[in-house]
């Protein structure tokens, strides 16, 4: 059987929010090429585990949120460390409110990674009205692709959209802990 080639669009053209609420897909992030998909959508999730290679299931996917309202409404955290730290290059990990909220893609934790980046896709996002997939589009453990002839094949293969948009700088983001009572910057990621 002969599979129908991927839809390709460039992200200075891409507007397209059903994509966002119902397939999964490589984007450009801001650091790198990315894996994504509706984070509710638990099939897609799965999709993206398994594109990972993550079979235990252990490592949690952290989300692009659709806005602040949403991260206050689920995680636990004050409005002005979201505006010290978002829309930038964080991926910050909060505490859900409720611990079964976005199981799946938290792996059964009571913390949830989330970003806001300052990017197309973080708007397209907002506008979708969805918490969207933002992990790396690589095998687990492997180097983050800057540009798209990077992802693995396989992974290239088992998407439904592939979103272009050229070579990226590929700099890091930082990872910060704000589950205690002081921010704790973990890593660059």
């Amino acid at each position: 059987m002969v599979l129908p080639p991927k839809k390709r669009a460039w992200m200075q053209n891409f507007a397209d929010l059903e994509a966002i609420r119902h397939k999964v897909m490589i984007y450009p992030a801001d650091t790198a090429y990315a894996l994504g998909c509706n984070a509710e959508e638990d099939i897609h999730v799965e999709r993206i585990f398994a594109l990972k290679d993550i079979i235990s299931r252990r490592k949690p996917l952290p989300v692009i949120a659709p806005g602040k309202g949403w991260i206050l409404e689920n995680c636990v955290v004050s409005e002005e460390l979201l505006d010290r730290y978002l829309p930038g290059r964080y991926s910050l990990i909060l505490q859900k409110k409720n611990p079964n909220f976005l199981n799946l893609a938290t792996t059964g934790l009571p913390t949830i990674g989330v970003r806001i980046p300052a990017t197309r896709i973080a708007k397209l996002v907002e506008d979708a009205g969805v918490p969207f997939i933002a992990t790396v589009a690589n095998k687990f453990g492997g180097p983050a692709p800057k540009i798209l002839s990077e992802v693995p094949e396989e992974i290239r293969k088992g998407v439904d959209l592939i979103v272009e948009n050229g070579e990226l700088a590929g700099e890091l983001s930082t990872l910060v802990d704000c589950t205690g009572t002081v921010e704790t910057i973990i890593a660059r990621v």
